[in-house]
């Protein structure tokens, strides 16, 4: 005999199962949570190339037509970009380094072996589609802008550096900005003419190209010369680049009293220290591992195919709970509080005895 239910009794059901569905499914498809919903849920979409440029020899600049979501994306923000390639889906994060709310342009640098950049030079076209992340990122100009600001970088870090740069001319700021860039020649320099043009819009920005080929790197010391006259206290510095141009410069600054430090980095610092010993357990799995290198690569050593995106902290797809333990931030050296928090694998290296959800 088969049950019937009321139309009183579904409507009763529904409603106590109201408050564990999703704001779309209690606001309506069409409704302002419907929308939100949507977006959060939906971490890329299909994109179209709209238009290419040579910036370099090597680098390449793309634009794309962008769609929802893309209206309040600020200077700093990256994006993550995705292909599938012989059966496999690639991704690969870039900074936005110019746009509006109908488009947004990045550059890529074909790297030698790089399969994506390759990839990106060889077949993206105008008409192209891609897959495309929404904008995100923590490296952003601070909401009130002190009359002092140190913008340094080397090699394609200089991208998110140009974006906060127009920033900057559309804020119409009038404090003093040194931005130091390092390259291998003026040719080989990204955005080299733009960032000249703002020089010459802006009273206070001054730009300083150092090139290695002309044997002139920038370094801390060069960059220490620059900032002579910063306030320590009160200036903002932006640093991106390698992890060896970054982890050095972060350090000086800091050992001279600087207090405000932005850095975002395109690979990790060198690890000067042996393995710890410390012992990792990934508790999911039941492997205990340990040795040097951070908490990603261990995992991958053990066989394990973790999650992960950029490799370098910036995205964020590696983030695991640790459940107990102390690692530190490779990045910025600090180290967590035993207990149970969300890190990041790529960047993390054990201090003591861990446990992941892994």
């Amino acid at each position: 005999m088969k049950e019937t239910i009321t139309i009183s009794q579904l409507g009763s059901t529904v409603y106590n199962l109201l408050p564990n569905l999703p704001a779309i499914a209690q606001a309506g498809i069409f409704s302002s949570h419907s929308r939100a919903y949507y977006l959060g849920q939906s971490s890329s979409q299909a994109m179209h190339c709209r238009a290419r440029r040579n910036l370099t020899k090597n680098t390449t600049e793309f634009t794309f037509q962008t769609g929802k979501g893309f209206e309040n994306w600020q200077a700093g923000d990256h994006v993550t970009l995705s292909i599938f390639w012989k059966g496999k889906k690639l991704k690969r994060e870039y900074s936005i380094t110019s746009g509006n709310s109908e488009s947004i342009s990045i550059a890529v640098k074909k790297v030698e072996s790089g399969i994506f950049s390759t990839w990106m030079h060889e077949h993206c076209h105008p008409g192209t589609r891609l897959q495309i992340s929404q904008p995100k990122g923590d490296f952003h100009l601070a909401a009130g802008l002190p009359s002092q600001i140190a913008l340094l970088s080397i090699g394609s870090g200089v991208t998110p550096l140009y974006a906060i740069s127009q920033s900057l001319l559309q804020k119409n700021y009038r404090g003093e900005v040194q931005f130091l860039h390092g390259s291998p020649s003026p040719e080989e320099t990204i955005y080299r003419d733009e960032i000249l043009a703002i020089e010459r819009a802006l009273p206070g920005f001054q730009a300083s190209f150092y090139h290695s080929r002309e044997k002139a790197r920038l370094t801390a010391a060069s960059v220490l010369e620059k900032l002579t006259n910063f306030e320590r206290t009160t200036s903002h510095v932006y640093l991106c680049g390698s992890g060896e141009f970054v982890g050095p410069v972060q350090k000086v600054l800091r050992d001279e009293g600087f207090a405000n430090i932005f850095a975002e980095y395109y690979s990790l610092p060198a690890s000067t220290e042996s393995a710890t010993g410390a012992s990792v357990q990934l508790t999911k799995s039941g492997l205990n591992i340990q040795g040097a290198g951070n908490l990603l690569e261990l995992s991958e050593r053990a066989g394990l195919k973790p999650k992960h995106g950029c490799r370098r902290g910036i995205c964020h797809e590696c983030k695991t709970t640790k459940i107990s333990g102390v690692v530190e931030n490779m990045l910025t050296g600090e180290k967590s509080e035993p207990g149970s928090e969300q890190i990041r694998l790529c960047i993390s290296k054990a201090c003591s005895e861990v446990q992941i959800e892994l």
